[in-house]
Formats: structure tokens, sequence, C-alpha cells
């Protein structure tokens, strides 16, 4: 009878490490892919940034296609709670701040300007998956040069 007992608890302490062992796994796959995530635009908008020159009135800006995966809730990847992104004042740098859950938030610097629908704050919450961020450099309203991010899915 001891045997059965001991057997039991045996089990019962494998499986709780393996369930700890999995979430940690799911958190850690969740964070590589927004760190992957930001690094591809990081690197695409940059050379939009400082290679291209603005569309001259009336022509097509340049423009960047980069396909990334944006953690999302699932058995092998933890989700996104938030994916934020901050224009830094008077430089042309993008903050941008996520936090996957499970995990503490993580703080990286894009070297170009980023908007979104003109906006310098603005949140990728709630996309997940394959997307495919679409980049146009763009005047802003002062006429310099900015880096105009849309999502296509």
């Amino acid at each position: 009878m001891l045997r059965y007992v001991l057997a039991v608890l045996l089990t019962v302490a494998v499986l709780g490490v393996a369930v700890v062992a999995v979430d940690h796994g799911t958190a850690v796959r969740g964070e590589r892919q927004a760190v992957a995530a930001v690094a591809a635009l990081d690197t695409a908008a940059v050379d939009l940034y400082e290679n291209e020159a603005l569309a001259l009135a009336g022509g097509h800006p340049p423009r960047r296609a980069v396909e990334v995966t944006l953690p999302g809730a699932g058995y092998t990847s933890a989700p996104a709670e938030h994916i934020s992104f901050e224009r830094v004042p008077e430089q042309p740098h993008t903050r941008v701040t996520y936090r996957i859950s499970g995990r503490a938030k993580r703080r990286r610097v894009v070297d170009a300007p980023l908007v979104r629908a003109g906006e310098s704050r603005f949140r990728l919450d709630g996309v997940t998956g394959p997307v495919t961020l679409v980049l146009r450099l763009v005047p802003d309203d002062d006429g310099r040069p900015v880096v105009s991010v849309t999502v296509d899915r």
C-alpha cells in the first residue's frame, strides 16, 4: 500500500514540475517572438528612414513590408498583454514597450520615428500571429520624414 501512495505522490510531483516547465517555456517563446518582431521592424524601419527620400508631391512613398509573427495565446506561446509604441520627442527614435503574459515588461528602442494613422503613440494590442507590417516613409505635420506603420493581415 505504501508503494502505491509513494507512486501517486511522485507522479503528482513530476506533473507539477512539468506544468511549471511548460508554462515557463511558453512565456519564453512568446518573448522571443516579440523580440524577433521588434528587431525585424527596427531593421526595416531604419533602412527605410536612413536610405530613402520623401516622395515628390503626388508620388508613391518609399515602402518596406516586414513579415513578423506576433505572440498569441496557444499551447507553445504565451500572448502579449500589450505592445505599445511611443516616439521620443524631438529625436528620431521610438520606444517599444511590451509585456508577455508571465514575464516582466520589456523596452526596446527603434532607431526611426514610427507613427500609425498619424499618431506618435499607438498600440498593437490584439494583433497576433503572422502579420505583415507595411512601412511607408511619409512627411509628418512639420514636413520631416517619419515611418508610417500599417498592419496587413
